[in-house]
């Protein structure tokens, strides 16, 4: 039994694959229960389970390794998504910035606009309304010089009418004034264009 627990050593050292199966379908943990070698077969089962838990570690290391990359990548990917998004919300903030400062311009110029139409709409307001004033003023001036004129005229009118009296009495004496008040004299062209 030890010669052949040996032999199973040798083979395992070398790396043979103890779980291959024969032309029958048989491993060599059923040829060694056939042969009732019970040490054999606690052995290759040990082995067997071995190369099974080896291989199950292998393959979660290659798993722990590709996960590794796989984490590697997600993270490099997020890590540029996080600048990406850095940049955008840069790029956004520079872009609100411009809009809100050329809205402050907007919004200044249409101030400034709207308070000089402003102003000009009082300063036109005030000088309609002086030119309202200097309209009535000139108004109640003019009708002081027409009510002044036609006492001027009155006055004139009796003025000529006594220069009339007066002529006719240097003219044809006293008794011509019954005459003259008969008729109300008009101061002929020639009397007026007379030199004081």
């Amino acid at each position: 039994f030890r010669s052949h627990l040996s032999c199973l050593k040798a083979m395992v050292e070398a790396q043979i694959d103890m779980t291959q199966e024969d032309a029958n379908g048989q491993t060599p943990v059923d040829w060694a229960t056939a042969a009732n070698q019970k040490m054999c077969s606690h052995y290759l089962l040990l082995v067997d389970s071995c190369q099974t838990l080896s291989a199950t570690v292998s393959k979660l290391q290659e798993q722990m390794t590709r996960s590794r990359e796989e984490n590697q990548y997600l993270k490099a990917q997020l890590a540029e998504t996080c600048r990406s998004k850095e940049a955008i919300e840069q790029e956004l903030r520079e872009e609100f910035d411009e809009k809100i400062e050329e809205v402050r311009k907007e919004y200044v110029d249409m101030t400034v606009q709207l308070m000089e139409k402003l102003e000009k709409k009082t300063q036109s307001e005030n000088a309609e309304a002086e030119l309202g004033r200097k309209l009535s003023t000139s108004e109640a001036r003019a009708r002081r010089a027409e009510a002044e004129a036609r006492q001027l005229a009155a006055k004139l009118e009796e003025a000529y009418e006594k220069i009339n009296r007066l002529t006719d009495v240097l003219e044809n004496g006293p008794n011509s004034t019954s005459e003259s008040d008969a008729a109300p004299l008009q101061p002929s062209k020639a009397k007026l264009q007379e030199p004081r």
